[in-house]
């Protein structure tokens, strides 16, 4: 699978992102019950995952997918947990980044940045966990951005078939 950087620019706001998928998975059931640190952090660490399976099957079409998977995860459980992704940005003013097209190392920073989130949450940083999550968010259009995703435009695609699936499609337990 080749690589190349995409050089668009941003569509929507992070707010934005997070208003509309937090509503989509409302409506589809997804926050009926609490959720947890702990279980968003192990559903990201999956899409994660997932990412990787697309890319050693060299399914271009199922990658994108899931890169725009874990960007809707998190914008939707951020939204759930009242964090402004936009605030964090701009309290950390940084983001960590492999300056790398390499997918293996993407997903591993990705699943790294993920556990200092966990890590964060279990030493009970509240804030530090809120900024990590923003980092999360910028990394994710970062890494995008390098394996030439237009991530707004996979997010549009993934956002219309989350609408048009049915309630918690399959009813998986939420």
């Amino acid at each position: 699978m080749a690589v190349q950087p995409y050089k668009g620019d941003r569509v929507k706001t992070f707010q934005d992102w997070q208003e509309e998928c937090f509503k989509i998975a409302n409506e589809h059931g997804w926050h009926e019950k609490e959720i947890t640190v702990p279980e968003i952090v192990s559903l990201l660490h999956s899409e994660i995952t997932e990412l990787y399976e697309a890319f050693k099957k060299n399914d271009m079409d199922n990658f994108i997918e899931e890169m725009a998977d874990i960007a809707i995860r998190n914008f939707d459980h951020t939204k759930y947990l009242c964090i402004n992704l936009t605030e964090q940005v701009q309290k950390t003013g940084h983001f960590r980044v492999l300056q790398t097209t390499n997918i293996l190392e993407i997903c591993l920073e990705l699943h790294n940045q993920v556990s200092r989130i966990f890590e964060h949450y279990r030493n009970q940083e509240d804030e530090a966990m809120n900024m990590a999550f923003g980092e999360l968010a910028e990394q994710i259009g970062f890494y995008a951005n390098m394996v030439g995703i237009n991530l707004d435009k996979a997010i549009e695609i993934k956002c219309e078939v989350n609408r048009n699936r049915s309630y918690r499609h399959g009813n998986k337990r939420c």
